[in-house]
């Protein structure tokens, strides 16, 4: 197992990264905070800023039922 792997935190989901940055068409935070798009490994994990949270939303994208 990559050493990588060991570092994420257990609410860490690849595949959510992916379509955050998909959805909010943009890339890792790079500050230190904990956050679904960190740019540090063992910052990773599930949380989002509220930002991000309205610029998915707002993706054309993301459409309401």
């Amino acid at each position: 197992k990559a050493s990588y792997l060991n570092e994420r935190k257990a609410s860490y989901v690849p595949d959510a990264h992916e379509l955050a940055h998909l959805l909010g068409n943009c890339g890792h935070i790079e500050d230190y905070s904990m956050n679904l798009l960190s740019d540090y490994t063992d910052r990773l994990n599930d949380q989002l800023t509220p930002s991000q949270c309205a610029k998915m939303k707002s993706s054309p994208l993301v459409q309401a039922l």
